[in-house]
């Protein structure tokens, strides 16, 4: 894969990652509207040409308790013969937090992985045995003899 030839120092490091904590909205090519919608289809806020305004509503019903995986960003972007007239969903849940956080200019969180995705862990489960080494003054444990305690999370 080829790469740039100019060098990064420190100055263009600091631009960049200045430039990503700015605000950012999204903006889909061609489209002339955005709103957001929830569960049942009901529009939330008014329709607008950017993506801004459906955003900031999003941030204040997720603030209000809405779950954000029945909020939807939509756009309309004009596509010929297509059976729903270009109505398009952008995003929702999680994702819709992300930008909508982001066109507030609240700074990202650092990403978790998913649970499936850590190693030794599959679903809420550990894979991973405990490690025991055996001390001098130490008693020996024997098998079943722990207790195990479920964290809350």
């Amino acid at each position: 894969m080829r790469t740039k030839p100019a060098r990064s120092d420190e100055e263009r490091i600091r631009a960049f990652h200045e430039k990503l904590d700015q605000p950012s909205i999204v903006g889909i090519d061609d489209a002339t509207a955005y709103w957001l919608e929830d569960a049942d289809g009901r529009r939330i806020g008014e329709e607008s040409p950017t993506s801004e305004a459906p955003l900031f509503a999003a941030l204040a019903a997720i603030r209000r308790g809405v779950d954000p995986t029945g909020l939807f960003l939509l756009c309309n972007a004009p596509d010929e013969g297509a059976p729903d007239d270009g109505r398009y969903v952008i995003t929702t849940g999680d994702f819709l937090v992300e930008f909508a956080e982001s066109a507030a200019g609240i700074p990202a969180r650092p990403r978790m992985p998913a649970v499936g995705e850590l190693s030794g862990r599959s679903g809420d489960r550990s894979l991973a045995r405990p490690v025991t080494r055996k001390a001098v003054s130490a008693p020996t444990a024997s098998p079943g003899s722990g207790s195990r305690r479920r964290r809350d999370r």
